[in-house]
């Protein structure tokens, strides 16, 4: 019998084979009769010469052969090793071939997401194909992975994916992706998550600015100002010289504590000279406050004396 089987239906064809059965021991001569005529007149001249005859040995016989493992059905994927073990048979089961699913597509993607917090987030996409059971899930928010838990809670069935994000805070806010793969290849789906605080703040204000600023190299300067609200957290202060930031260092001091924003520049030079420009900003908008700042250089050759003036007055004497 001869059956064919795929996902569609089986069928088959057969017929009967038979097989007769020699004897256990070959009494016929497999020799052909030319060959027996030959020995034939050997013998007889042997005897006529009154020399003793031999029969030629009768081989030893031998039961039929028996199989003792059954040969089983392979299946591989073209491509594929097959290791064989010293007696030729599998070393492992390639009965049950992984089928083949093209490369993961959302059909649905994700949607950008709003809300407040304290309200649960939901994410909702769907990707084929549903049925590949290698088919991977990941979410990650900002490119980095997301864990599951009881903070995130992420389920995939018949090729929907969801999460839920149970009270979520501002920083949980981001750029959310879902992401498939699959033995064919990769894709993904992104969406913006914003979660709002309940508590809202006017925009900045600044209550006190800074004054115009003039030193000569050598002397160092300061710069402060005063702004409001002083408790939002999201409040951000930021300082810039001729509209480029200034960047914190051992140079450029600065802090900004209970709504006081303060700049200390150590010995600075004539180069560092311009407009000083303070800027708040906030959820709610932006303010900014500035002033001058100029520093003279020094005379390259020292033309005033730098002893004391008791000095002075002994030299002149």
């Amino acid at each position: 019998m001869c059956r064919a089987t795929n996902r569609s239906g089986v069928d088959e064809t057969q017929g009967n084979f038979v097989c007769e059965g020699k004897e256990a021991i070959v009494r016929k001569s497999q020799l052909s009769k030319e060959m027996q005529a030959g020995i034939q007149r050997t013998l007889d001249l042997d005897e006529e010469r009154g020399l003793p005859v031999t029969l030629p040995d009768v081989p030893e016989t031998f039961p039929a052969p028996k199989f003792t493992h059954p040969l089983s059905n392979v299946e591989i994927a073209e491509g594929t090793t097959l290791d064989l073990d010293e007696h030729g048979l599998p070393l492992a089961d390639f009965a049950d071939v992984p089928e083949t699913f093209p490369a993961p597509k959302f059909t649905h993607a994700l949607n950008n997401v709003e809300i407040a917090e304290g309200s649960d987030a939901h994410f909702t996409c769907r990707v084929e194909p549903a049925s590949d059971p290698k088919l991977e899930i990941e979410w990650l928010r900002n490119g980095q992975p997301i864990e599951a838990g009881s903070k995130y809670i992420m389920k995939f069935e018949f090729g929907i994916t969801t999460m839920y994000i149970k009270g979520p805070y501002v920083e949980d806010s981001g750029v959310i992706t879902c992401r498939a793969k699959n033995l064919s290849g990769v894709d993904e789906t992104q969406g913006n998550f914003v979660c709002q605080s309940k508590l809202t703040y006017p925009a900045p204000h600044f209550t006190i600015g800074f004054d115009d600023v003039t030193i000569t190299e050598g002397q160092d300067a300061y710069f402060a100002c005063k702004v409001e609200p002083t408790d939002d957290p999201k409040l951000e202060v930021q300082w810039l010289r001729n509209g480029a930031p200034i960047e914190a260092g051992s140079k450029y001091i600065l802090k900004s504590e209970f709504g006081i924003a303060s700049m200390h520049i150590k010995w600075p030079f004539a180069e560092d000279s311009g407009v000083i420009m303070c800027r708040a900003k906030n959820r709610s908008g932006v303010d900014e406050t500035q002033g001058n700042f100029v520093c003279h250089g020094k005379e390259a050759i020292v033309r005033k004396s730098q002893l004391s003036k008791e000095m002075q007055a002994g030299i002149q004497r």
